[in-house]
């Protein structure tokens, strides 16, 4: 009689337990510390995306940045390799009668790239390597529970610092050839605020997000660059005036419908961004005197960076993070220094792990 009264209380208190999984308290707040967000994500085609990533592919060849001058080809093949993270500090999440309400993280993005020219003959040269880094971003979401936008998120960015160098090998073969200009501090820090309609929200489904987003120049008197004597011709500098850089940004995720499923996430992924073409002045090859005349004003001119591909999804419990996707960029060159160059364009296979 025992074992049966002890066999009847375990199964009561299986089916409360069994019960209670499925319930969350009308109003809850559910509060983490170190855990990675499943909103707000960056867009895969965001040109700032703290994602390790491995690019390969044809891009467009110039003097300042390629060395082997016997290579009279348009297009050369280049690599980038990105190594960053977004260090989760504290995400909140809160619900009201069962349905979500809001989801609040903070964060700490850091990247890293480099660009170098693998093919080249005699060194392999690291042509450019970018440094980003933000101390904290902010991130909220708001559900609206409508047909249409189903959320409303928002990005800041209070203070975000980029800086990029030039690999040793291009910056020995510009002095060794006399170039009038061998480096450029490209240097400063920005403020960033963003907003995001129908965010993917941590959900596999089909979804089309909108981005809109806003960059501030926090030192105008700096500039985005600055050419230091030791450097070159200091006098080439042009103080800056174009403060601001937009962007917009719409990525589209299937998991139904052509080419996709519940294992292969299909992605379409497009930037446009308005970029500072910085202004101080290109040459056409080292033997040219007249070089001032190839000088040019810092202007804002349109980007475009774009990703078509797909997630790989393996596991019913966590939100892929792995994706190979074809790529296509064209507007100013994206690489540091040689961001007085307009027109570059780059075509390649991406490899991307989010984070």
């Amino acid at each position: 009689m025992n074992k049966l009264a002890t066999a009847v209380v375990c199964f009561f208190l299986l089916l409360v337990s069994f019960a209670g999984q499925g319930q969350i308290v009308k109003d809850s707040i559910r509060s983490r510390y170190f855990r990675q967000r499943d909103f707000a994500k960056y867009f895969v085609s965001d040109i700032y995306a703290p994602t390790p990533q491995i690019q390969g592919g044809m891009g467009w060849s110039q003097n300042e940045y390629n060395i082997a001058t016997s290579r009279h080809a348009e297009y050369l093949p280049y690599n980038q390799t990105d190594f960053g993270a977004e260090m989760p500090i504290f995400t909140k999440v809160k619900y009201s009668d069962n349905k979500l309400v809001s989801k609040f993280s903070i964060s700490i993005p850091i990247a890293a790239r480099i660009w170098f020219d693998f093919t080249e003959p005699s060194t392999s040269p690291i042509l450019n390597t970018d440094f980003q880094y933000a101390p904290l971003e902010f991130n909220y979401l708001k559900t609206t529970h409508r047909k249409l936008i189903h959320n409303i998120a928002i990005k800041l960015c209070p203070f975000f610092h980029e800086s990029s160098h030039l690999g040793d090998e291009i910056t020995l073969y510009r002095r060794m050839d006399t170039l009038p200009v061998t480096w450029v501090n490209v240097s400063h820090e920005t403020s960033e605020i963003a907003l995001t309609l129908n965010d993917a929200n941590g959900k596999l489904t089909n979804n089309t997000a909108w981005k809109f987003g806003i960059k501030l120049l926090l030192n105008p008197r700096h500039g985005w660059y600055s050419v230091r004597n030791e450097s070159g011709d200091s006098s080439v500098y042009i103080a800056t005036k174009r403060l601001l850089e937009t962007y917009v940004q719409v990525q589209n995720q299937a998991n139904m419908g052509w080419l996709a499923n519940d294992k292969f996430i299909r992605v379409m992924s497009v930037e446009v961004r308005e970029r500072v073409q910085y202004g101080y002045p290109t040459y056409p090859s080292p033997a040219e005197t007249n070089w001032k005349a190839f000088g040019d004003k810092e202007r804002i001119n349109l980007c475009m960076n774009a990703y078509l591909g797909w997630k790989f999804n393996f596991s019913n419990n966590l939100i892929p993070r792995f994706g190979a996707y074809l790529k296509g960029y064209y507007g100013i060159n994206p690489y540091g220094q040689f961001r007085n160059l307009n027109g570059y364009r780059y075509l390649g296979i991406s490899f991307v792990y989010e984070n």
